[in-house]
């Protein structure tokens, strides 16, 4: 960025950013694709509006442990069958990433280093 904006270490540089009402599509992980596809929900998938993926693909992902994330999965699937268009029990406004955050809350640059050692 610092290149294409043609700007230094050290610079002051302007920024604009406009507001959209448009939500870009997310990222489907791998694993979910392919459940998506096998319980033959893919299509029911594509007719929930970008910012539904993005909810269920952030509860998917704010588990650190795979067992959890595979149940979230089957679970996205038996509930998108059921018409459920949205993860039950989503809070948007808390953090998702288990890296940075626990129980939706960040973390403090002290905490994250004790959580790495732990």
């Amino acid at each position: 960025m610092r290149k294409g904006a043609g700007a230094d270490v050290g610079d002051t540089v302007g920024l604009a950013i406009k507001p959209t009402k448009e939500w870009p599509e997310p990222e489907v992980p791998t694993d979910l694709k392919k459940a998506l596809k096998a319980s033959k929900v893919h299509d029911i998938w594509m007719d929930i509006t970008p910012i539904a993926r993005w909810d269920w693909i952030r509860w998917i992902g704010s588990t650190k442990r795979p067992e959890t994330r595979k149940r979230r999965i089957e679970n996205t699937c038996s509930m998108l069958k059921d018409g459920k268009r949205r993860p039950c029990c989503f809070n948007r406004s808390q953090c998702t990433e288990p890296s940075v955050s626990s129980n939706g809350v960040l973390l403090e640059p002290t905490q994250m280093n004790e959580k790495k050692r732990a």
